[in-house]
């Protein structure tokens, strides 16, 4: 009698380590999905392809620090900006303190009846002259570095001005002690020199 032969059912088991394997792979699927998002909320600020920041600050871009970096010249808000004013009274402020320290060295009585004048030239000499009468020894010992006396039988707006241009200089700006006479006023005005007040002119 032939029996039956069974053949023993046997289960499929998966290696171990295959489970190892497939954990650890959806592990750091999960860790990299997650750090995306937190890493975006934490960004501070929007970078460049260099990563450079790019945060709006207020910095200096050309003429005006209203203008911010990113910013065109041309979306500039329009505002009076005044360059030339500022230098002319700079320049106006150094002329009389000059004035004011030659004249200051004649005696009381000279002072009050003599005339000391200070030419600003575009070369950056300044020319200083007195009215009728040349400097004195003591104003003379003022003249320093980036200066020149002027002399002659006029007035001191006369001697400075044609001192100036005598030495190749171009006026820009006198400053004088005493008020501008009258005749030293037209004499300005010929020179080309405009009057800014009753002791100054400027060319």
């Amino acid at each position: 009698m032939i029996e039956a032969m069974t053949t023993p059912t046997r289960t499929a088991r998966r290696p171990g380590w295959v489970a190892v394997f497939l954990a650890a792979v959806l592990a750091v699927a999960t860790g990299l999905l997650g750090a995306g998002p937190a890493s975006a909320a934490t960004t501070p600020a929007a970078q460049n392809a260099v990563g450079a920041s790019n945060s709006a600050a207020a910095v200096v871009v050309g003429p005006d620090a209203g203008i911010t970096a990113g910013q065109r010249v041309e979306n500039d808000p329009a505002r009076a900006r005044i360059v030339v004013a500022t230098g002319v009274a700079a320049n106006t402020a150094s002329l009389e303190a000059r004035v004011a320290e030659v004249h200051g060295v004649l005696d009381p009585i000279a002072q009050t009846s003599r005339t000391t004048a200070a030419l600003g030239t575009r070369e950056g000499t300044t020319v200083i002259g007195g009215g009728v009468r040349d400097l004195s020894p003591a104003q003379r010992a003022l003249i320093g570095d980036g200066e020149m006396m002027a002399g002659g039988p006029g007035h001191a707006e006369v001697t400075t001005v044609l001192g100036a241009r005598g030495a190749g200089l171009t006026p820009q700006e006198i400053v004088t002690s005493w008020d501008i006479c009258p005749a030293c006023q037209t004499f300005l005005r010929n020179e080309g020199a405009t009057l800014t007040g009753p002791r100054s002119a400027r060319w």
